[in-house]
């Protein structure tokens, strides 16, 4: 499934990305879950954030989303009360959700944002206080080019990076002159007609409960305490990879309290698949720097390294300038001022300061520690360990007591 799912974004337009394709298409699958995850696509400008968005989108029913590019501070609690339960809150930039964000965070932990304010009774003229009430769950996908995000609002959601390199650049430029041929033509018209085939497959996803039997036997980091929030989506990844596969698995029952409730079950292969993408995408939680700051870093290291061998100095007596990272990494300065604030904050880098305060030059503290990781590894339970871990508690049971 996740391969089909793959091909029908390519076929539509998206290169590459086939990690944010599958989370960016599981949190939109989520909506439907008690507990929905959330997506925030972070990325220079110009990369591609909302061009994947709003492909994702287009492959869920309208009436199941609600797409906005700026949200005011108290738009949300005036909405009506079931018009966001079990549907998609999209935002082009994260700048636009501005005062709203506290509403957002509260829909995201609490299912419902609640609030009194006062009006005038039509019928006596006497002020009176009126609760609003806007049901959830709702799942969020954002956007955003900042580097730093407000940690309340940033850690309620999964972090999505897009592919900034130039082998990726060159391969939406083949795509982009592709379109223009015969088949990209063909292309066009075939992707009205596998969004439309998705829209009716989201149509026929229905509410079931998700059971984890296998919750005993994972394991994830815990010296962070960001690792409770992150713990939580690693759990519902799993849980709503299950959920999109329900037409695939046995529907199981159990009583309580009178009712009978039906649920279907997770399997081993879904968390297999939780495994690889948690990896990716939830492992970027153990790196303090975002991931365009952490390219940056990792492309001023360079340059400095390369300085110092052509001139013979030690890397910590190399001087530079936004000029010379701009010249050696292709950015903008506005790119370039936009991220290496964070480096300056974290003491990456230390600021040299010319004539009356002026800044003319920094310098490199840093020496490529995990220069060679492009991901922040979480060490989760494989699978194959799982298996053995089950095999050895099923030959326990069997033991006759003593």
């Amino acid at each position: 499934m996740f391969a089909d799912i793959l091909e029908a974004l390519q076929i539509t337009g998206i290169v590459g990305e086939e990690t944010n394709k599958i989370v960016c298409y599981l949190t939109a699958v989520s909506r439907l879950l008690p507990k929905p995850l959330s997506t925030l696509i972070q990325s220079r400008s110009g990369a591609g954030k909302p061009t994947l968005q709003n492909a994702v989108l287009k492959f869920i029913p309208e009436d199941q989303q609600e797409k906005y590019t700026r949200v005011t501070d108290q738009a949300l609690f005036y909405k009506e009360e079931g018009s966001l339960k079990h549907k998609i809150l999209a935002i082009e930039e994260e700048a636009g959700v501005g005062g709203a964000a506290y509403s957002i965070r509260n829909i995201q932990s609490e299912g419902r944002i609640r609030v009194a304010a006062t009006g005038k009774d039509p019928g006596t003229g006497k002020m009176k206080t009126e609760t609003y009430t806007v049901d959830g769950p709702v799942a969020v996908m954002l956007t955003t080019t900042a580097a730093d995000i407000d940690q309340e609002t940033a850690s309620r959601f999964l972090f999505l990076s897009i592919d900034e390199s130039e082998k990726m650049t060159a391969a939406i430029h083949d795509k982009q002159k592709q379109a223009r041929t015969l088949d990209g033509l063909i292309n066009r018209t075939r992707s009205s007609h596998i969004q439309r085939i998705h829209q009716i497959a989201q149509q026929m996803l229905k509410p079931v409960a998700v059971v984890n039997p296998f919750t005993p036997y994972l394991s994830y980091p815990t010296k962070s305490l960001i690792s409770r929030r992150d713990h939580d989506k690693y759990l519902g990844l799993i849980e709503v990879i299950a959920f999109l596969h329900q037409h695939q698995r046995d529907i199981k029952t159990a009583e309580a309290g009178g009712k009978t409730l039906e649920y279907i079950e997770v399997t081993l292969d879904d968390i297999a698949k939780a495994n690889t993408l948690a990896d990716d995408v939830l492992g970027q939680s153990l790196d303090e720097l975002a991931r365009p700051s952490r390219i940056l870093l990792n492309g001023i290291y360079q340059m400095v390294k390369d300085l110092a061998e052509k001139q013979s100095l030690p890397a910590d007596e190399i001087f530079f300038t936004r000029r010379m990272i701009r010249e050696y990494m292709n950015w903008t300065d506005w790119q370039i001022r936009a991220h290496i604030s964070q480096l300056e904050d974290l003491e990456y880098l230390h600021v040299r300061f010319g004539h009356r305060g002026k800044e003319y030059a920094y310098a490199l503290n840093y020496q490529g520690q995990g220069e060679d990781k492009t991901r922040f590894y979480l060490n989760l339970t494989p699978v194959e360990e799982i298996k053995k871990l089950i095999g050895k508690d099923a030959r326990q049971e069997k033991q006759p007591n003593k």
